[in-house]
């Protein structure tokens, strides 16, 4: 059985545009899937960032966040 892994990551999706990338090696489906930002509140971003990805994925998922100096990136693995 294959791992999926998933990398959901916060930053400019476009010039000039901040928001949130789902890329995934495992997942073509997913892969380089953008969203603007939710909120302003870094929270509630954050929060809804993740559901959504959930909504991409097309199911809820343990997220896990890893810090990449000068950014972060929110990880999950999941087993089939």
């Amino acid at each position: 059985m294959a791992d999926r892994e998933y990398k959901l990551t916060p930053g400019y999706i476009d010039v000039d545009l901040w928001g949130w990338e789902i890329t995934s090696s495992t997942d073509d489906a997913v892969d380089h899937t953008c969203h603007e930002p939710f909120s302003d509140d870094p929270d509630v971003d954050d929060a809804r960032a993740k559901a959504w990805a959930d909504e991409v994925i097309g199911t809820r998922q343990q997220w896990w966040r890893v810090e990449e100096n000068p950014n972060y990136h929110w990880y999950h693995f999941v087993s089939l």
